[in-house]
């Protein structure tokens, strides 16, 4: 049996290598070892707190966190059953990081990492920029752009934030100098409201942007208030008389004659005129035209402003005084009478002497109008419940025949004032059935 066995065992031998070899070449030509490639393979960044804990920011370069090409070499079967999510690429800035600021990428495999033979990627390191970190607050500034439609303006700009905070590598933030959002307003006939990105700018009114740079808000919303215009006259009045001899001409003359405001449709619709005091206007003792400086603002509406950027709501207001002429006019004394007398009484005027037939009456005003006047249109009259007032009787029951001197009052007179006044007589009597015992 043992002679059996030892029989020709060198050949015996070459038979089972040659066996065990075959065993490998097909099983190597039915499975064999192979490389794959997968691309944009993208780089965990973990335990970044060792930077951002020093009040210090970071930068990728060049892309570094996503590795262009990861190759895996083994087996076919094991490598079919791996696809690109089944590739882990960590950058551990704990235990990573190198002395020139890269962080050394560890690559693995989700999958059957203990059956691939390696894996590689077309980089090892992610590469940083680190710069310390530094943080401003800036005031946000809303601005509009395109043009309203006719007739219209902008009003007030509000925004639901104020400030900006910013954060980020120092030598970026520290060339920030605006905080910015804008608004299209083309054609707008009503307020706009809308959400708009904010955006930072330098000196020279570049835009600033850069991945490590972080604000506390991306957008806000902004509300751009429309208004409606309208122009409108002034309503102006004067106070006080001028000096002697001088009188105003009624005429008043503004400059601008009409003004612009703004508001919203409603509030302009209630607006036909500025009414401007008349305290604004006194003319006492003024024997010139008199110029005035008025500030209007005070006396716009409620919900009312100026629709002109560049006025500020003054506007020159000037008064004419002209130099008075007088005319003595001449009166049929027939033409005079006594109204309201009371039941019971007779009363009459009487002025100069019998003889003539007219008294005179001097009047004052501007010249056209002192040239116009005729003395048929004047009349002179004595009205008794005036009479009786001035004498403090309570009524007719008081009054007492007899002559009195009055003032002489006239209608028909305009614009005309009498220089001079006219002392009469007025004669009052009873009637005759009041006089019989």
């Amino acid at each position: 049996m043992k002679k059996l066995l030892t029989r020709n065992l060198g050949l015996k031998i070459t038979s089972l290598l040659f066996a065990v070899a075959l065993w490998l070449v097909v099983v190597n030509i039915n499975d064999p070892v192979i490389s794959r490639r997968f691309s944009n393979i993208p780089v965990k960044l973990i335990n970044t707190e060792v930077v951002t804990a020093q009040d210090q920011v970071y930068e990728i370069l060049d892309n570094t966190d996503v590795i262009n090409t990861v190759t895996v070499t083994g087996q076919r079967s094991v490598l079919e059953g791996i696809d690109p999510n089944d590739i882990v690429a960590v950058a551990d800035f704990d235990s990573g990081m190198q002395a020139d600021g890269s962080v050394a990428i560890n690559l693995s495999c989700s999958r059957y990492n203990s059956k691939i033979s390696s894996i590689k990627g077309s980089i090892d390191n992610v590469r940083l920029s680190v710069e310390k970190k530094r943080t401003i607050q800036l005031v946000l500034k809303a601005t509009t752009s395109g043009t309203v439609a006719d007739g219209c303006l902008i009003g007030n700009i509000n925004t639901d934030q104020n400030l900006v905070r910013i954060e980020g590598p120092a030598s970026v933030v520290s060339s920030i100098t605006k905080a910015a959002v804008n608004v299209d307003v083309s054609g707008a006939t009503s307020t706009v409201a809308t959400y708009v990105g904010v955006v930072l700018y330098d000196a020279e009114g570049n835009e600033v942007s850069h991945p490590a740079l972080y604000t506390n808000c991306n957008q806000v919303r902004v509300t751009v208030e429309v208004l409606g215009t309208k122009e409108v006259p002034l309503e102006l009045a004067v106070q006080g008389t001028p000096a002697s001899g001088y009188l105003d001409t009624g005429v008043i003359t503004a400059e601008p004659e009409l003004v612009k405001i703004c508001g919203n449709t409603n509030n302009l619709a209630k607006v036909s005129s500025i009414v401007v005091p008349e305290t604004e206007l006194n003319i006492t003792g003024q024997s010139e035209d008199m110029t005035v400086y008025i500030n209007l603002t005070p006396y716009l509406p409620v919900g009312i402003g100026w629709a002109e950027s560049g006025f500020d709501g003054t506007v020159a207001v000037t008064v004419e005084i002209d130099k008075a002429e007088t005319k003595t006019l001449s009166i049929s004394k027939d033409s005079l009478v006594v109204v309201n007398v009371p039941e019971g009484f007779d009363a009459k005027l009487e002025i100069g002497d019998e003889e003539t037939k007219e008294y005179h009456v001097s009047v004052m005003g501007l010249p056209n109008v002192v040239n116009a006047a005729q003395d048929r249109n004047i009349i002179g009259y004595a009205d008794m419940n005036a009479f009786m007032s001035d004498a403090g009787l309570s009524g007719a029951e008081e009054l007492v025949p007899g002559i009195y001197e009055v003032e002489l009052l006239f209608n028909n007179l305009g614009d005309l004032k009498v220089a001079v006044p006219v002392k009469a007589n007025l004669i009052i009597s009873a009637t005759e059935s009041e006089s019989v015992d």
